[in-house]
């Protein structure tokens, strides 16, 4: 088989950054803060779910498509007033403000007896996001831990190598590389398919179960790319694994 050139692969690795800043970018800004009419009827009626730029042949972005496709469809016309409040109230119930919190978005949860946040984890991410220039946009102060801020971390690292293969610095492209794959597997992967395990249990609406499976299929090819081992299972207080 004909090896690919040096320009072919440049090219493909592009692409896959591409990719991984769009999806991540999206899940990022879904999942924080609550998404509102405004920024949610584009995603309807543009018929953005008809591919994914990532993790396109994963099993669970391809039911995640599915599910998103079918909101689409119903909502082509516009999301009703009934239709939001149902969203935001299983945003609310999933992620936080309504009750006990049943998908907590904190890291430190998972890895706390006590299910505390601001523990050492939080530290180690804001040190790491500090690292290569990230700063949070927070509306409250929240744990820097939070899934959409790391979810915004993977796509920032995707541009900033993405600007470095344009500029053609080898060092930086290796240093973004290293940041990565620590960050991957020593906070993201250690926790996210946890974390969407029990998103995906108590979503109950069709957007949040499929942006949620499109979140694991791109957990699952992000260990793909850069060679991370997944736990065989997470703890999590109070719950059996």
């Amino acid at each position: 088989m004909k090896q690919p050139s040096s320009h072919t692969a440049g090219d493909e690795r592009a692409a896959q950054l591409v990719g991984e800043a769009l999806l991540f970018g999206l899940l990022a800004r879904t999942l924080y803060p609550c998404p509102d009419r405004e920024w949610l009827e584009p995603l309807a009626v543009d018929d953005l779910f008809e591919e994914a730029p990532y993790a396109s042949t994963q099993p669970d972005t391809l039911r995640g498509l599915a599910l998103l496709q079918r909101w689409s469809a119903a909502s082509q016309d516009g999301i009703t007033r009934d239709a939001l409040v149902e969203l935001n109230m299983d945003y609310l119930r999933l992620f936080g403000g309504l009750g006990a919190v049943k998908a907590p978005p904190w890291e430190s949860v998972y890895f706390s007896e006590e299910r505390q946040l601001f523990q050492d984890r939080t530290r180690d991410v804001r040190a790491r996001y500090e690292h290569l220039g990230v700063f949070p946009q927070k509306e409250t102060n929240e744990p820097d831990d939070h899934i959409a801020f790391e979810f915004s971390f993977v796509a920032h690292c995707a541009a900033l190598e993405l600007q470095a293969i344009e500029q053609g610095d080898e060092r930086a492209i290796i240093a973004i590389g290293i940041a990565r794959r620590d960050f991957l597997a020593l906070h993201l992967l250690q926790w996210g398919q946890k974390w969407s395990e029990l998103a995906f249990d108590y979503a109950e609406t069709d957007f949040y179960r499929g942006m949620v499976l499109l979140a694991r299929g791109g957990l699952a090819e992000l260990a793909q790319s850069y060679d991370v081992v997944l736990p065989e299972t997470i703890y999590y207080p109070g719950l059996k694994t």
